[in-house]
């Protein structure tokens, strides 16, 4: 950033032309913007301490292209472009923040933001990067792990479970990154995957007629006594009534073939993507639904009973999933809030 008079007129950004700026900021490609001092002050630690130097002496002998008024203003050079210094100086001025609709612009205005120590649009550009979260998880994760930002790296790193260990395209955040933070968040994906396929592949022993009720599931009888199907579909299961999540028993159960599809589905999918959507995608839900033959009760009741146990299902793997990202990520916090956190999550149960 430099100083100087200005010698020439060139092009003015439309929406920063104020008559009674007494400061020009000249963009790299030779855009001028005529602003005022005490904004950019009051803004701007940066500018605050560059403004503070003496003034150059105003001229006496004024060029035929020039005004009295272009000629007295102190001239700033600057090294943004004409757009990311409208950007920045959209954040001065009162009004609505720019809208930052992709998250290269989010990302160049953050930059420029933190070049200018313009540190009271922290929460803004968390909630900007949140908001970009589930379409880019890994770039969200790398910028805000850069900036310490751990309720965003906590978002981010959920939403990569979509799409875990890093098989899309390379993700240039991550230069700005030590390699322990993706091998971090590498760890917690494989965590999550342990944990998350562990509660699928175990689910006819904690599944309870609460969460498959009829026509999924019915209170199976006394094995002495002749099943109860709880549709008229053969080749229902019995399923026993222990549940080691929460420490209890319940009764046994005998489910429909189409629940034991569902449950094979899930079992698949959370093993490669163990996020909540996955449970509740169209995939896993159809996939039971169309490719096993309907008796007249579950084309009644099965939809809406697949939709309630699968947002319930969803729910747990959730829990499942926050609980491990605060776990992968304990060794970036201070030791004794680390500990008081281990302490109160081996506390839990899993149900919790």
């Amino acid at each position: 950033m430099s100083s100087n008079t200005s010698d020439t007129l060139p092009r003015t950004n439309s929406t920063f032309n104020y008559l009674d700026g007494d400061t020009i900021l000249r963009s790299s490609d030779g855009v001028q913007f005529r602003v005022h001092n005490i904004i950019l002050r009051m803004a701007s630690p940066v500018f605050d301490e560059a403004l503070s130097l003496p003034k150059p002496a105003p001229k006496t002998n004024v060029d035929e292209d020039e005004t009295p008024q272009q000629d007295n203003a102190q001239v700033v050079y600057v090294a943004e472009d004409e757009k990311t210094l409208a950007t920045m100086l959209s954040f001065c001025y009162p009004g609505p923040p720019p809208s930052l609709g992709t998250l290269k612009d989010a990302k160049q205005a953050l930059t420029v933001a933190q070049k200018y120590e313009m540190d009271t649009l922290d929460d803004f550009f968390k909630q900007k990067l949140l908001a970009f979260a589930e379409q880019h998880p890994e770039q969200v994760f790398a910028i805000g792990w850069a900036q310490r930002w751990k309720d965003v790296v906590m978002v981010a790193a959920k939403a990569t479970l979509r799409k875990p260990f890093l098989t899309g395209a390379v993700v240039d955040e991550f230069d700005d990154i030590p390699a322990s933070a993706a091998w971090k968040l590498l760890a917690y994906q494989r965590e999550c995957i342990r944990r998350c396929g562990a509660l699928a592949d175990s689910w006819r022993i904690w599944v309870t007629l609460e969460d498959a009720p009829r026509p999924l599931g019915v209170k199976a009888a006394p094995r002495s006594h002749i099943p109860e199907s709880p549709c008229s579909c053969p080749d229902s299961v019995r399923i026993t009534g222990s549940d080691p999540y929460n420490d209890r028993t319940h009764p046994d159960l005998m489910v429909s073939r189409h629940f034991v599809a569902l449950m094979g589905a899930i079992v698949d999918a959370v093993k490669g993507a163990p996020h909540p959507s996955t449970v509740t995608s169209l995939a896993v839900i159809g996939q039971s639904l169309v490719s096993t033959p309907s008796c007249a009760d579950c084309r009644e009741g099965a939809v809406r009973a697949v939709e309630g146990f699968t947002t319930r299902f969803a729910e747990r793997i959730d829990g499942i999933i926050s609980k491990a990202s605060v776990l992968a990520m304990l060794k970036g916090l201070p030791r004794p809030l680390a500990h008081f956190y281990l302490v109160r999550l081996t506390s839990l149960r899993p149900s919790e």
